[in-house]
């Protein structure tokens, strides 16, 4: 056939599909089809996520900065010459950048450099650097007008610039859905940088369309012991002003650590009572106290709650933790989502201790909510996933077995991965 014919014969989104279907053989590369209508589409697909460089190391020797250097100018100036249709600038779509840690604030071309990549059709980029330069992270984003995702991550900057950063990358991206905020760990201010001058919402962008946010997860708030990020700075005129910053009334994904709510109510405060879907990282229970409990009330359209890294230490602590959660936000809640963790040292641990503290633990817990009789309301929960490192040494009919009152009830399905 054709590639003519194959054009006329189908719809284009129909030709697509079968196009993607092809597989990349030495056959299929001798056909008419695929040098008029199989490449430039395989194109698209193969670039269409692009992360540099591809084998990101944690560590780099000073030696390894030029070479560094000479890669990311050289894919700037590819991408920029090549003549391919459509450019690979457009093609790519989900970009991932890893630049060095070691890179230092006066290793200014590289931060320089990210303002001349090329590319200008991205739908998600995520972004990790120690040192930062936000004018040329802005430039890049102002080519960039469809973003849907940002991520941004390990960049050290003070309370002040993290501000007005944010408040400029809103005041520029209606299409924004997406915001994560990882580790960014807070430092004094530069008086000679102008980003670091003491922040003032008055003097800040103000956008007639804030992006509207349906995804936000951060844990800059890192350290509970350590109060690295000045509230008064940071989280208050964040959520608080949305004018300056994102439009948060439509939020329905949002991730924190698990300190956080206790420690800054006014994140559920003002995000809660859209958030369907909640995820606590780091799930200690040292992180909670009374006050928890108000706090998940603002969650009244939860149907999906994801905790992590549970450890096994002191558990009958952690389910009354759970419990207490659970009381408040059971009523819609369809989806529970448990993820355990062990410490890396420990190649071997007890399964069976793992399953009589753990895991019948939260079968017990589990089966009280689902005898309706018991509580005041109805659990609307359907399903349990449970996460599990294979250090305890046990498969899913294992584990499946500590989970005999949830079972014999009927109500829940439960699904099991280890990891």
């Amino acid at each position: 056939m054709s590639a003519k014919h194959f054009a006329a014969t189908f719809p284009p989104e129909i030709r697509d599909e079968i196009i993607d279907r092809v597989l990349d053989t030495v056959t299929t590369k001798s056909c008419t089809l695929v040098c008029h209508d199989w490449l430039p589409r395989a194109r698209t697909n193969l670039f269409r996520k692009f992360t540099f460089p591809p084998n990101a190391r944690s560590e780099y020797q000073p030696e390894d900065l030029s070479e560094y250097k000479e890669k990311l100018e050289l894919l700037a100036e590819d991408m920029a010459s090549s003549s391919i249709s459509p450019p690979y600038s457009r093609i790519v779509r989900i970009l991932t950048v890893r630049l060095p840690l070691l890179i230092s604030r006066e290793n200014l071309a590289f931060n320089t450099l990210i303002s001349q990549l090329p590319f200008t059709n991205l739908q998600s980029l995520d972004f990790s650097s120690r040192n930062l330069d936000s004018t040329s992270l802005l430039h890049l984003l102002e080519k960039n007008p469809l973003l849907e995702s940002l991520a941004l991550s390990s960049f050290t900057c003070s309370s002040n610039h993290l501000l007005r950063l944010l408040s400029r990358i809103a005041a520029g991206r209606s299409s924004l859905q997406s915001l994560t905020l990882g580790v960014i760990p807070t430092c004094p201010p530069d008086l000679t940088n102008t980003w670091d001058s003491p922040f003032d919402a008055s003097s800040t962008p103000l956008s007639l369309h804030p992006p509207r946010l349906q995804s936000l997860s951060f844990s800059t708030l890192s350290r509970p012991t350590c109060n690295l990020v000045n509230p008064k700075t940071w989280v208050l005129p964040f959520f608080t002003i949305p004018e300056h910053f994102f439009d948060l009334s439509s939020l329905c994904y949002l991730t924190l650590k698990s300190h956080v709510p206790r420690r800054y109510p006014i994140i559920l405060q003002q995000c809660g009572p859209t958030v369907t879907h909640f995820t606590l990282t780091s799930f200690n229970r040292n992180f909670f106290g009374p006050s928890l409990a108000p706090s998940f009330r603002h969650l009244t359209k939860l149907v999906d709650l994801t905790l992590t890294e549970i450890f096994e230490s002191k558990f009958s602590d952690t389910v009354a933790i759970l419990k207490s959660i659970l009381s408040v936000v059971i009523q819609r809640l369809e989806h529970l989502s448990l993820e355990f963790r062990t410490l890396y040292h420990w190649p071997s641990l007890d399964a069976e201790s793992f399953g009589n503290n753990c895991l019948c633990e939260i079968d017990n817990l589990l089966d009280g909510f689902l005898q309706t009789g018991q509580i005041v309301h109805a659990t609307s929960l359907k399903k349990l996933s449970l996460k599990i490192p294979t250090h305890y040494n046990m498969d899913e009919t294992e584990i499946r077995a500590y989970f005999s009152a949830t079972n014999a009830n009927g109500r829940l399905s439960l699904e099991v991965s280890l990891y």
